[in-house]
């Protein structure tokens, strides 16, 4: 009888014990649990060509910092420069150039925007030297501070005297309350008066109406501001379109133009504060094969 009550004794001194452990393996497994979910934060981003959504987990850039790989949604890649170099190199030809407002570093070319003269080339002018003789998706991300006179734009050119261009425009008007980011689609043939697209302009109240996204295009811009801007020829139409955030994008309108040897390119113009634009990219794809 002794050696039971010894024996049961010790079962229960050693008890606690166990418990004890059991309880700091559970607490050290939780913490470790907790320390892993802090390096994976799931995360929502949509499929622009699919338009669904899928659930990954994967690394958001700071606001503000150049997405260099996102790429737009269309067929076989036929150009594409994140303007990684210290310069832009034999691919383009600047056009009426002006070294002190042109830069290019840390993957962006900069421009500071300069006047021009009714119907002259805009300073530093930036033009592909490739053509692209058949079909194409060309699409450009930058950034600026569009306020009064300020336009940055991609441009379709033939020469001086036949071009398209596609802008964000700091309209200037004889009202105070039409004052905002005017999305102007333009066509200019043998010199002629410009044929302009205007879908966020009322010509009857002189206002800009509407919104890109849910910027709000009444006002001149507070700060600078991201903006795609895109061209697809189909034949001889081009269609412009624009968006915010290079995913969701608003038609601006269909140009037609008979002349399939133009070059791509941007440029920065003020008639007011010279404020500088800067450019991340430029990609052309084809059509996409499903069209």
């Amino acid at each position: 009888m002794d050696g039971n009550e010894k024996s049961e004794r010790s079962w229960w001194q050693t008890l606690p014990g166990i418990l004890t452990a059991i309880a700091g393996i559970i607490t050290a497994i939780t913490g470790l649990i907790v320390a892993l979910q802090q390096f994976v934060v799931p995360t929502t981003r949509s499929n622009a060509g699919a338009g669904k959504q899928s659930h990954i987990s994967v690394y958001t850039p700071p606001q503000g910092s150049s997405p260099k790989k996102e790429e737009t949604p269309g067929g076989k890649n036929l150009f594409r420069d994140d303007f990684e170099g210290e310069q832009l190199g034999k691919m383009y030809e600047i056009l009426n150039p002006d070294p002190n407002r042109l830069a290019v570093s840390n993957g962006w070319v900069h421009i500071v925007a300069a006047p021009i003269d009714e119907g002259r080339v805009p300073k530093n002018l930036v033009l592909l030297q490739q053509r692209f003789p058949d079909d194409f998706t060309a699409t450009i991300r930058m950034t600026m501070q569009v306020t009064k006179g300020n336009s940055v734009g991609l441009w379709y050119w033939v020469d001086s005297k036949n071009k398209l261009i596609l802008g964000v425009y700091g309209l200037v008007d004889i009202l105070p309350s039409s004052e905002g980011r005017d999305i102007v689609f333009t066509k200019i043939l043998n010199k002629e008066a410009p044929n302009r697209i205007r879908p966020f302009y009322s010509p009857w109240t002189h206002q800009i109406v509407g919104s890109v996204g849910d910027r709000q295009l009444k006002g001149y811009a507070t700060e600078t501001e991201v903006w795609y801007l895109q061209l697809e020829r189909k034949g001889l139409n081009y269609t412009g379109r624009v968006s915010i955030d290079g995913v969701d994008w608003q038609e601006v309108g269909t140009h037609s133009i008979l002349n399939k040897d133009g070059r791509l390119g941007f440029a920065a113009v003020s008639d007011g504060i010279e404020n500088p634009a800067e450019f991340d990219y430029l990609e052309v794809k084809g059509p996409n094969e499903r069209n």
